[in-house]
């Protein structure tokens, strides 16, 4: 499986358009979206004066499973 990383912003709610991807018509693809955090979250990660809440590993925790099923699949 070949990934591909786009960087985009939701122009009107609930929708996404993406165009001039490098894929055929007819190819079969698996889509995740993952809204970005706000960076100052994790310059506190960063400098290590963060306060772990329950979002946080859960967040963790989604992140490994995504990770693993990328493992799987490959």
């Amino acid at each position: 499986m070949i990934a591909y990383k786009l960087h985009t912003k939701i122009h009107q709610k609930g929708l996404l358009k993406l165009k001039n991807l490098p894929l055929n018509e007819g190819d079969e693809v698996d889509v995740i979206i993952l809204k970005k955090q706000r960076t100052k979250n994790l310059q506190g990660l960063i400098a290590n004066n963060h306060i772990w809440d329950v979002e946080d590993i859960k967040a963790v925790e989604e992140g490994r499973e995504i990770i693993n099923q990328w493992k799987i699949s490959s």
